[in-house]
């Protein structure tokens, strides 16, 4: 069996049972409207049998459809009334306003709040209110780094400051940096050294005579 008629038959059987659901609280309504208008029923008799006995005993007199219709008639009335609140019976009934959505009356209120004038161009302000997040501007973002690493122990410049070619920005603390220098330092006294020793071994040479490699195997015996 396929799908759809599996579906078909079930949509059928919960038709069904609505129906028998249905009619059962309809029933379940009839008897209990029914149960109350027998209870006011009785409640009216004992009344009238207490307060107006003759017109009960005229009452029971009466005929058969007169009886019947005792219980139809506050259904009548429920019913006329309803057609009346309808305008059913009004042959010419009064036209309901339905405003224009498109049309503004204005009131008393809102009339305080316009002022009539003459159309003219003027200017016009309106206040936006937004969000938002202040930012650089990318293009004239730089981003700087340090070839040599190291510890930032001073910073000179602040964000969005403008800077020339050559400013220092900031002060790095470099333990190979400091190395490289006293390297540096090292090599730059030994270079005056040798240079001073070769100053003295030109003048040793022209003093005495003596080729510069002798003059400097002296000197270097003369300190032994």
């Amino acid at each position: 069996m396929s799908a759809e008629p599996k579906f078909r038959k079930k949509l059928a059987d919960q038709i069904q049972k609505g129906r028998a659901l249905i009619l059962e609280q309809t029933t379940s309504a009839i008897h209990a409207i029914r149960d109350w208008q027998k209870q006011g029923y009785g409640q009216i008799r004992e009344f009238a049998n207490q307060k107006a006995p003759a017109v009960l005993q005229k009452y029971d007199a009466s005929p058969a459809w007169v009886k019947s219709g005792f219980f139809i008639l506050p259904w009548v009335v429920v019913v006329l009334l309803t057609l009346y609140y309808f305008d059913v019976f009004d042959s010419k009934p009064t036209p309901r306003l339905i405003q224009d959505p498109s049309i503004v009356y204005v009131n008393d209120d809102l009339s305080k709040l316009i002022k009539n004038g003459q159309v003219k161009l003027a200017p016009f302000v309106e206040e936006l209110r937004v969000s938002g997040r202040i930012d650089f501007n990318e293009r004239f973002l730089a981003r700087i780094g340090a070839n040599v690493t190291g510890r930032v122990s001073e910073i000179l410049g602040v964000p969005g400051q403008e800077v020339t070619q050559g400013e220092v920005l900031a002060k790095i603390t470099s333990t190979e940096l400091t190395q490289s220098q006293l390297a540096y330092l090292k090599a730059r006294t030994a270079s005056q050294l040798a240079e001073q020793a070769a100053n003295r071994a030109r003048i040793l040479s022209g003093a005495f005579g003596l080729p510069l490699h002798r003059a400097s195997e002296g000197r270097t015996n003369h300190r032994s």
